[in-house]
């Protein structure tokens, strides 16, 4: 069975949760996992984005999302993304030719996550922002007005809905350690997802929407 993830929202109706469903690897690009290849060319993961929310405390407004890491594997019914734990050590083969005598020569390294963060873009600048916890699920937090314009930001407090866009990338940090001794420290930019989104305030609370 073949699961490929495009670059697609899938909105919820009757929450402030979003749905999505969005596979980024290690190369910036759409995941898809239908064979072996596509299981050793993710050998680093992927992320897919679980949900996106909009949470209310007093003046503030923080958007929320929570992701979590997936790995091409083969199953009884094919290929496909399964969630992983993105702090669990994995390991991997590198082919690193052959002897003298033809026998393939291995290099089994020893992948270990050191560090995860989020980045967000705003105006150019970019903020890094922390995994809340350091569980199976990475949840992340940006408050509103690190996404809005004071100018959106007033528009919104006076009542009327404000459009605004987010991109949102993940870097992993691991150290690599090698059966034939090699070590080394390796960052992995997973590629960035934008989404538009609408806020609004309906019968006094924070609705957010998000656009298509």
């Amino acid at each position: 069975m073949k699961f490929s993830v495009l670059l697609s929202l899938i909105f919820a109706t009757a929450s402030f949760a979003s749905n999505v469903d969005i596979v980024k690897v290690f190369d910036g690009s759409v995941g898809s996992c239908s064979n072996g290849l596509d299981a050793a060319r993710h050998v680093f993961q992927a992320y897919q984005v679980v949900s996106i929310s909009l949470g209310e405390e007093g003046d503030d407004l923080d958007l929320s999302f929570d992701l979590q890491m997936v790995e091409c594997k083969k199953t009884e019914e094919g290929y496909k993304f399964l969630s992983v734990d993105p702090w669990e050590t994995f390991r991997y083969p590198v082919f690193l030719g052959r002897d003298v005598d033809g026998n393939a020569l291995w290099n089994n390294v020893t992948a270990v996550t050191t560090s995860i963060e989020g980045i967000t873009e705003k105006d150019g600048k970019l903020r890094k922002i922390s995994s809340k916890n350091k569980s199976k699920s990475l949840s992340f937090t940006v408050k509103l007005s690190d996404m809005l314009s004071t100018d959106d930001l007033g528009t919104y407090a006076s009542g009327q809905p404000v459009e605004g866009k987010m991109d949102f990338n993940l870097v992993r940090v691991f150290e690599l350690y090698g059966s034939n001794g090699m070590h080394d420290v390796h960052s992995v930019s997973y590629g960035a997802f934008r989404f538009p989104f609408e806020i609004s305030r309906q019968a006094g609370k924070a609705k957010l929407r998000i656009l298509k």
